[in-house]
C-alpha cells in the first residue's frame, strides 16, 4: 500500500497573475475648464474599462495557460460562482476553478456538468480538450471505462493542436489509467510503458520548464508502476533539478506542493521515511494556504510516511481523518480500501486485534462494492456515449435555430455601429488625456534627472571645500607656506571646476527644458581651439601636467562654436583630472581625409596619460554614445560633463569615439563636420 498507487495523477500547474499600482504623478493643472474636461473624460474611461473587461474575459490559447495560481481556494470558489452572467467567461473561469482544486480539494469534479454544457455550446477544441482531461481524471476511480474514453479524446484533441503541455498531462493521466484496465480494453489504449515512454520523450524535447517538471514528477511517480525503477543514488539528482528549476522559476512556484507530494512518494518507496514526511508534511502546508479543508489523499500519504516510522499514533489519527472524510459513492474507493489495510497493519502491532478484524469485514464491504462497479462500468459507458451524442445533437440543432434567428434580426447591428462610434470617440478623449499624461511624465522625470545630475556633480567640490576654512588658518597660524600655497592653488583649480559645472548646469538645463536649437556656421575653429588651450594652461602647470597643442592654421569647420567650445572644455577638463603629477596632455586637429582644405570631416582629438578606464566602462560608454541605452548619472563613471558631450555632439552630427585602457591613458575623437 505506497502512497504512489494513491497518489493524483494530475498537476495543479499554475501561473502567478500580479499586477503593479499605478503612481500618482501628482499633476498640476493651470486651466480649471481642463480639469473638468480630465475628470470626465477620466470617470467615463474607467467606467468603460470596467464594461470592457466584463464583456471580454481573457482568452485562453492553450492548456498552460489555464494553470492560473490560486492562493485561497475558497475565495476563488466564491467569486466564480458569484459572476455568471456571461456564459464564455463562466466556462473558463469553471475550468480555472477545477484546475485549482485538483489534488488541493474534495469538491474536485463538482462543476463538470456545467462545464460539459457550455463546451457542447461554445464547441471550442482547447475547453473541450481540457474538460475531458478533468473528466476522466475525476471518473478513474468511480468508472474506468468512462474515465479512459475521456482521457484518450484528451490526448486526440492535444496532439491535433500539438500543445506539449496538455499532451503531457494526458499521457500522465493514461499511464495510470492503463494500469488500472486489466480484465478489459477500452478503443486503441495502449500499455503503462507507452505512455511513459512519450512523457520522457516529449518532456525531453519541450523546451518549457513547465514540460520537464512533468517529467520529472512522472519518474518520482511512475517508474515502480511500469517497472522502471532505477537505484536510489542514480534518481536522487531528480529532486535537486526540481527545487533547482523551481527556484530560478518563481512563476512555476505553485506546482511546488504537487511536487513535494511526489518526493515524499520517492523517498517513501525508497525506504526514506523520514525525508519522506518532511516532503509530505510540507506539501500539506502549502495545501492548507490554499483550502480550508483540504484532500484527503495528502492525509493518506502522511499516514503512510508516520506508519513507516513506527509513529503508530499519528498514523492511525490520519487514516481515520481519510475514512471520516471519504464518501465511497463519490470520492475513489481504493484509498478507502488503502487507509482500512494501513488501519489493519497498525491494529496488529498494538495488538487491537477487535478493531483489526472490523476492518477487515469493512474491507471485504469495499471490495465487493468495487466489484460490482466494475462489472458495471462497460454498460455505463455505453449508455453515456449514447446520451452524449444525443446530447449533441440536440445542441447542434439549437445552435442552427440561434443562428437563423440571429441572421433575421438588425436591431443588434445597429446598436454595434453606434457603440463603436462611440467609442471611437471616447478613444479619441483618452488618446488626449494619454498624451498630456506622458508629456506631464516626461517634465518629471527631466526635473528628478536634474536633481540626479547637481548632487552627483556638486559632491566632489563641496566636500573639497567643507573644511578648508579651519584648515586654512591652522596653516596660517603654524606659518606653513608650502602648504598654504598649495591649497590656494587646489582652491584655485575648484573654482575652475565649479565654473564649469555651473555653466555645465546651464547649458544642460537650456538644451533640455527650452529645447534650444544650435544653428551651425562655419568658422576658424583655431583660434578658439588655442584660447581653450590657454585658458587650461595654468591649472595644467599647477598640476605639473604637460598641456601640449597641435591645431593647423585656417581651420574651417561647420557646426555651432558654442556647443563645439563647451564639447572641447569638458574634454580637457576630464583629461586633466584624470591625470597624474608629470603626465601629458595633447590636444589635436585634424582633417581626417585629402588635404586640409578639401576633407569633409575634421577630427579633434584629447589624449592623456592618465589612469583610463577599464573595460566595463568603455563597454558602457560606448553604448550611451551609439543610443543603446540610456544613459545613467554616476554609473561607470558617467560624470555632467561628459553627458553634455554626447548629447551635444549627437545635436551636432558629430561622430564621438573614446578608447582607453586601465593605467594606460584615454583618447577621446570628435569628428565634426568641415
Amino acid at each position: 500500500m505506497m502512497a504512489s498507487c494513491i497518489s493524483s495523477i494530475t498537476d495543479s500547474l499554475q501561473f502567478v497573475e500580479s499586477g503593479q499600482p499605478t503612481a500618482d504623478l501628482g499633476a498640476r493643472n493651470t486651466v480649471t475648464s481642463l480639469d473638468t474636461m480630465k475628470a470626465i473624460t477620466l470617470a467615463v474611461f474607467f467606467g468603460f474599462s470596467a464594461l470592457t473587461s466584463l464583456a471580454n474575459p481573457k482568452r485562453f490559447r492553450s492548456a498552460e495557460d489555464y494553470f492560473i495560481a490560486c492562493t485561497n481556494l475558497d475565495s476563488l470558489d466564491k467569486a466564480v460562482h458569484a459572476q455568471q452572467d456571461n456564459s464564455a467567461r463562466q466556462l473558463h473561469n469553471l475550468l480555472w476553478l477545477e484546475f485549482s482544486r485538483n489534488n488541493v480539494s474534495d469538491r474536485f469534479g463538482a462543476d463538470l456538468d456545467t462545464i460539459k454544457g457550455l463546451c457542447s455550446r461554445y464547441n471550442n477544441p482547447l475547453d473541450k480538450a481540457l474538460f475531458h482531461y478533468l473528466q476522466g481524471t475525476y471518473l478513474r476511480e468511480t468508472n474506468l471505462a468512462s474515465a479512459i474514453r475521456h482521457g484518450l479524446e484528451a490526448v486526440r484533441y492535444f496532439e491535433t493542436s500539438r500543445d506539449t503541455t496538455g499532451l503531457l498531462m494526458s499521457y500522465s493521466l493514461m499511464t495510470l489509467l492503463s494500469a488500472n484496465s486489466k480484465t478489459y480494453q477500452v478503443n486503441a489504449i495502449k500499455s503503462p510503458e507507452y505512455y511513459y515512454d512519450r512523457i520522457m520523450t516529449l518532456g525531453q524535447q519541450s523546451a518549457r520548464k513547465i514540460d520537464t517538471l512533468i517529467k520529472l514528477r512522472t519518474v518520482l511517480i511512475y517508474e515502480k508502476l511500469v517497472k522502471k525503477t532505477q537505484s536510489y543514488s542514480n534518481r536522487i539528482g531528480i529532486i535537486d533539478e526540481i527545487l533547482r528549476i523551481l527556484n530560478q522559476n518563481p512563476r512555476l512556484e505553485p506546482m511546488r506542493a504537487t511536487l513535494y507530494s511526489a518526493m515524499g512518494t520517492f523517498y517513501s518507496r525508497h525506504g526514506q521515511p523520514q525525508q519522506a514526511l518532511a516532503f509530505t508534511l510540507k506539501a500539506q502546508d502549502l495545501y492548507l494556504k490554499q483550502t480550508a479543508v483540504p484532500g484527503t489523499i495528502i492525509s493518506y500519504n502522511a499516514g503512510i510516511d508516520y506508519l513507516q516510522t513506527k509513529n503508530y499514533t499519528e498514523a492511525e489519527s490520519y487514516f481515520n481523518k481519510v475514512i471520516r472524510n471519504t464518501d465511497a459513492e463519490k470520492h475513489a474507493i481504493n484509498l478507502l480500501i488503502s487507509a482500512h489495510s494501513a488501519l489493519i497493519d497498525i491494529y496488529m502491532e498494538t495488538k487491537r486485534y477487535d478493531a483489526a478484524l472490523a476492518s477487515i469485514r469493512q474491507m471485504e464491504e469495499l471490495y465487493a462494492t468495487r466489484h460490482k462497479r466494475l462489472k458495471g462500468s462497460l454498460f455505463e459507458e455505453l449508455r453515456t456515449q449514447y446520451e452524449t451524442d444525443q446530447k449533441e445533437s440536440e445542441n447542434r440543432l439549437l445552435v442552427k435555430k440561434n443562428e437563423l434567428a440571429e441572421a433575421r434580426s438588425t436591431y443588434y447591428q445597429h446598436l454595434l455601429a453606434i457603440s463603436i462610434f462611440a467609442l471611437l470617440i471616447v478613444s479619441s478623449l483618452i488618446y488626449l488625456l494619454y498624451r498630456t499624461n506622458v508629456k506631464q511624465k516626461q517634465l518629471m522625470n527631466m526635473r528628478d534627472r536634474f536633481y540626479t545630475v547637481i548632487a552627483h556633480d556638486l559632491r566632489e567640490p563641496l566636500s573639497s571645500l567643507a573644511n578648508v576654512g579651519s584648515l586654512l588658518r591652522f596653516l596660517i597660524r603654524t606659518n606653513k607656506q608650502d602648504e598654504i600655497k598649495k591649497l590656494t592653488q587646489h582652491l584655485d583649480r575648484m573654482g575652475q571646476q565649479t565654473g564649469l559645472l555651473l555653466n555645465n548646469l546651464l547649458e544642460w538645463g537650456k538644451n533640455n527644458y527650452f529645447d534650444q536649437q544650435s544653428p551651425a556656421q562655419t568658422f576658424d575653429a583655431a583660434p578658439l581651439l588655442l584660447e581653450l588651450t590657454n585658458v587650461y594652461a595654468t591649472l595644467a602647470e599647477a598640476k605639473g601636467i604637460t598641456l601640449a597643442v597641435d591645431v593647423p592654421t585656417n581651420y574651417l569647420l561647420t557646426t555651432n562654436p558654442k556647443d563645439l567650445s563647451l564639447i572641447v572644455r569638458n574634454l580637457i577638463d576630464n583629461a586633466l583630472k584624470f591625470t597624474p603629477t608629470g603626465g601629458q596632455v595633447w590636444l589635436r586637429a585634424s582633417a581626417t581625409s585629402g588635404s586640409v582644405s578639401n576633407a569633409t570631416t575634421a577630427t579633434i582629438e584629447v589624449v592623456d596619460t592618465g589612469v583610463g578606464i577599464d573595460a566595463d566602462q568603455v563597454t558602457y560608454l560606448r553604448q550611451v554614445i551609439e543610443g543603446r541605452i540610456k544613459p545613467q548619472v554616476g554609473t561607470h563613471g558617467l560624470g555632467l560633463g561628459l553627458l553634455l558631450i554626447v548629447d551635444f555632439a549627437r545635436k551636432n552630427g558629430m561622430s564621438l569615439a573614446i578608447h582607453g585602457h586601465e593605467g594606460k591613458g584615454t583618447s577621446v575623437s570628435l569628428g565634426v563636420p568641415r
